[in-house]
């Protein structure tokens, strides 16, 4: 089951920052996920029928197949949504934030510590691919991070 978060923006909540953002199941949009920074879980909105029987899907197929540590019960516990929300997509979306037409960003998938480098002319996606690639090959440090500025907010369940 693809899962992917498109419009995702962040604002300033009560107890922190929130975000909202649409989400899509199998290239079918749901529904809209908020956090609305009070502090609390997630709501969800559906937008029809087939979307919640598509999303309650979602939720029995993350609950079934995963699970999370608990540090309050020192023990495993059964998928959570919002849980696999945070952990699969949420970094890559507040990452993916900083990205301009004149930054290229790049995050190591083993660490998810992030490096932004600014680029002194507006690029597209042929110019960012061969800055990409010179950046790669002249500094070892960066060849397998992943580049976020066209990465799709996205993972597979």
């Amino acid at each position: 089951m693809q899962v992917e978060m498109k419009g995702y923006k962040e604002f300033r909540g009560h107890d922190g920052y929130g975000w909202e953002a649409n989400l899509y199941i199998n290239e079918t949009k749901v529904g809209y996920v908020v956090d609305d920074g009070w502090g609390g879980g997630l709501q969800f909105e559906q937008y029809g029928s087939d979307e919640g029987l598509l999303f309650f899907k979602f939720k029995e197929l993350v609950r079934t197949t995963t699970t999370w540590y608990s540090e309050f019960n020192r023990e495993d516990k059964e998928g959570d949504w919002e849980i696999w929300l945070g952990d699969n997509l949420l970094k890559i979306a507040s990452v993916k934030k900083h990205t301009s037409n004149q930054k290229i960003v790049l995050m190591d998938p083993n660490s998810d510590e992030v490096v932004t480098f600014k680029i002194n002319t507006r690029f597209n996606k042929s110019t960012f691919k061969s800055v990409l690639h010179w950046l790669k090959e002249n500094n070892r440090k960066y060849a397998d991070w992943t580049a976020v500025n066209y990465m799709k907010i996205s993972a597979v369940v």
